[in-house]
């Protein structure tokens, strides 16, 4: 008898959900590619959080028509790991032209839909509908010859998520790209011997990441070099100091105006802070 009355009272609960969502869903108007609220992306979407809070909203009204009440389970707001500043930051280098690999190693922040989300909200990217048919055709051609839809981005501006969806649609492959014996070769002594992958590309014309991968199938490890001397001076170190830490300069400024990189500022700075403990 227990039994029966659960699972009326269970049925109850899920006919009274898909009304609530059948309810809400009419309202639902998308902001980006997807007609439904279902992708796993939605998940930090802040416009689907708010589907789902008119969404209990829906239910509670429906849970007092029924006079009945069921928990429920409530939104928890994501907190960002970046700072305002951090975000003013990739806004204003993307505004000087810096392109977003670029930002991405002046700022540290790792994720590119993170850095899309910035720039889609500070109005300087264009959703899929806001780009022209000539537009699309250009990035589907460079993505054609084999460039991945990052690298589109890079050379276009046009956001990667909007280069693989019009492929999507389209039913377009990206052709594979081969590489000579000689490239190959060479580009893992390059790797062997320390070299950036940014210099084997430049020499070899190897996507860095290809070499990347051929490496490590090899299990071949780039030489570190030792004894290597100082590239700045202490002068120079102790004048980086200064600006961050007594005038309040950011380690991207800092780059900015000397050429030295975040990572190396970043040293400096977490030493001198561990130094004054």
């Amino acid at each position: 008898m227990s039994s029966s009355l659960t699972l009326a009272v269970l049925q109850q609960a899920a006919d009274r959900y898909l009304q609530a969502k059948e309810d809400v869903a009419a309202g639902w108007h998308s902001p980006c590619q997807y007609s439904t609220p279902n992708s796993r992306q939605c998940q930090q979407c802040p416009y689907f959080k708010g589907f789902i809070q008119r969404l209990q909203q829906r239910i509670v009204y429906l849970q007092h028509l029924d006079n009945h009440s069921f928990p429920l389970c409530p939104v928890t707001p994501s907190k960002s790991p970046y700072s305002d500043e951090i975000q003013q930051q990739v806004i204003w280098l993307y505004k000087q032209s810096f392109t977003l690999l670029e930002i991405q190693r002046l700022t540290g922040v790792t994720s590119k839909k993170t850095l899309r989300i910035w720039l889609y909200d500070a109005g300087l990217l264009r959703r899929q509908s806001g780009y022209s048919k000539e537009e699309q055709e250009n990035a589907l051609v460079l993505y054609e010859t084999g460039l991945t839809p990052q690298q589109v981005e890079e050379k276009t501006g046009i956001s990667a998520d909007a280069v693989a969806k019009w492929a999507s649609d389209k039913g377009i492959s990206r052709a594979k790209v081969s590489y000579s014996a000689e490239q190959r070769q060479r580009s893992l002594e390059l790797y062997q011997q320390g070299k950036s992958l940014a210099e084997i590309t430049a020499e070899t014309h190897v996507y860095g990441p290809t070499v990347r991968a051929w490496a490590k199938a090899k299990g071949i490890c780039p030489r570190r070099k030792r004894g290597r001397p100082k590239i700045h001076s202490d002068q120079i170190r102790q004048q980086c100091l200064e600006e961050i830490l007594k005038n309040g300069k950011t380690v991207v400024q800092v780059e900015l105006e000397t050429g030295i990189s975040c990572s190396t500022l970043r040293n400096w700075v977490n030493n001198a802070q561990q130094g004054a403990l």
